[in-house]
């Protein structure tokens, strides 16, 4: 008997994590989206939807991203953070950087606008990060000689607690959207909305959850951290009154983050196969239909 109680006790707690969309408007539905959706059941990633590095940016000093880091096995996207055996210099735009810890990004092959999208994911146990993401490329502003670019961010975490200033992103769901823009000068600023966070006391590397978020419109979000309820998002408008009005790229990225505001990963954790993955079960989009 006890052993029958404690099956259906894991059975129940896993299907909770199995998420649903949310309720859709009146006379809509939502049907899945195969381009921005990935089981991950295979042995490798699926090129149709995925590319196995970020198209113009290495990654975030020190941290580069390799395909090497990338695989698919047990059910889940795998990408595992590690020390380089050398230091690599790369020509980026602040100059030549020095790069040794090896981190990786998987980019979908194809833009979407507006939807929902949830992953179901567990981080490393490190300070390198679990993110869920989207970015468009840059399109002209409100004035013609200026340029917008929007990051959405679902969800960004870390997998460990530490002396540093970002260490609350070791719990919880924590979601952004920015909308960075370049004046006819050239000078770019960041306008973010304010972040919208759930707490949680448990390691975001302690057990898989659900992050889901619906961009409903060029003004608003809202986001779904496992079975609570949702909390919402305006995005920054005082300089264009449709700031997400543009297609985006869906990423899932494991990068260093700056000091001070988390510490760089240590050697011994990059080096520990049990701590330095993060694993993404499943990803999945939806867009809304008429019902009929």
């Amino acid at each position: 008997m006890k052993k029958i109680l404690i099956f259906l006790l894991l059975t129940s707690f896993g299907l909770a994590l199995q998420a649903d969309p949310p309720k859709p408007p009146l006379g809509k539905r939502w049907v899945l989206n195969p381009l921005f959706s990935d089981e991950f059941n295979g042995t490798s990633l699926d090129t149709t939807i995925w590319l196995d590095h970020y198209p113009g940016w290495k990654g975030r000093v020190p941290g580069l991203f390799l395909p090497s880091q990338i695989s698919v096995r047990t059910g889940c996207l795998q990408i595992r953070g590690e020390k380089m055996a050398r230091d690599t210099l790369i020509q980026n735009r602040n100059g030549e950087e020095v790069y040794n810890i090896a981190g990786g990004a998987v980019v979908s092959k194809n833009r979407v606008y507006l939807g929902y999208y949830e992953s179901r994911i567990k981080a490393a146990a490190t300070t390198m990060s679990c993110t869920f993401w989207f970015a468009s490329d840059n399109y002209p502003g409100p004035k013609g000689c200026d340029l917008n670019w929007q990051e959405w961010d679902i969800h960004e975490s870390i997998g460990r607690n530490g002396d540093f200033d970002g260490n609350y992103f070791a719990h919880g769901m924590h979601s952004n959207a920015h909308y960075w823009y370049t004046d006819c000068d050239g000078n770019r600023t960041d306008y973010r909305a304010p972040q919208v966070r759930f707490e949680n006391e448990e390691l975001a590397s302690e057990r898989f959850h659900v992050y889901g978020g619906w961009w409903r419109d060029e003004n608003s979000a809202s986001y779904y951290y496992d079975q609570r309820p949702p909390k919402h998002q305006r995005f920054y408008d005082k300089i264009n009154k449709k700031s997400f009005a543009e297609p985006m790229h869906m990423n899932l990225v494991h990068e260093t983050y700056p000091f001070p505001w988390i510490s760089l990963p240590t050697d011994e954790e990059l080096a520990d196969s049990t701590r330095n993955t993060v694993y993404y079960d499943w990803v999945r989009g939806y867009k809304l239909i008429d019902a009929g």
